[in-house]
């Protein structure tokens, strides 16, 4: 199976189930957050979470997925966005964006130097990539190593492999990904301190889930449920 139908199949069982959105909603906001335009570029869109909230901010949007079911559903929930199916090493912008969106695509990747060395073509001289991955020395992880649930902390899990990851990364492991890209980081952030599932915090309250985020951003990254890198061109 070649890498286009790979990323096809996973498209078709591929869901965002409730009780993710819920916690899920705190990447799109951080990612909000340290967005500029008016150019924006997502890669990777999936069914448009993260689109969707661009998209009442920005109006020069373009998401890229490989996946024309999941495109499908994001041009539901975005009409506003520009979309291309493609994969990112055949895609041709044209044009450079003030932020470049790469969220949650580098854990999915063969070669995620590669694709970074990519990518940063089309981030504007003084633009910025934000790069968000899931955190394998998350503290739910670490709890499911000791429960016996995972061998370690980066080991992929079902979920993992139903959605197609093919490693989890830790603060270290993609700090070497994106400087070894010869990109520069500008930042790097925890999102969400995170003890336990999505599924298992969704009945939190938010004032609840508020804290454990807002503390995440007080503590060095390796703390946080997902990762956030800001980077920008050498």
């Amino acid at each position: 199976m070649n890498e286009q139908q790979h990323l096809v199949e996973i498209g078709k069982t591929y869901s965002m189930f409730d009780k993710d959105q819920k916690v899920n909603a705190f990447r799109s906001r951080t990612i909000l957050e340290y967005t500029t335009g008016p150019k924006v570029l997502e890669l990777g869109c999936a069914d448009g979470l993260v689109t969707e909230l661009l998209c009442r901010h920005f109006k020069g949007v373009v998401a890229v997925d490989a996946s024309e079911e999941l495109l499908a559903k994001a041009r539901v929930r975005a009409p506003e966005a520009t979309y291309h199916q493609a994969l990112f090493e055949q895609f041709e912008p044209g044009t450079t964006f003030d932020t470049v969106i790469l969220g949650h695509v580098l854990e999915h990747v063969q070669d995620p130097i590669a694709i970074l060395q990519i990518i940063q073509k089309w981030v504007a001289p003084k633009g910025k990539l934000i790069i968000t991955v899931p955190n394998g020395n998350s503290v739910h992880r670490r709890i499911g190593v000791e429960m016996g649930m995972l061998k370690y902390p980066t080991e992929l899990n079902e979920d993992d492999i139903r959605i197609g990851h093919r490693r989890v990364f830790t603060v270290e492991t993609l700090r070497t990904a994106v400087l070894s890209s010869g990109l520069n980081i500008l930042k790097e952030e925890g999102i969400l301190l995170k003890p336990l599932s999505n599924r298992q915090m969704f009945d939190w309250p938010d004032t609840m889930l508020e804290a454990y985020y807002t503390l995440a951003k007080k503590l060095p990254a390796e703390f946080g449920g997902e990762l956030c890198f800001i980077c920008s061109k050498a």
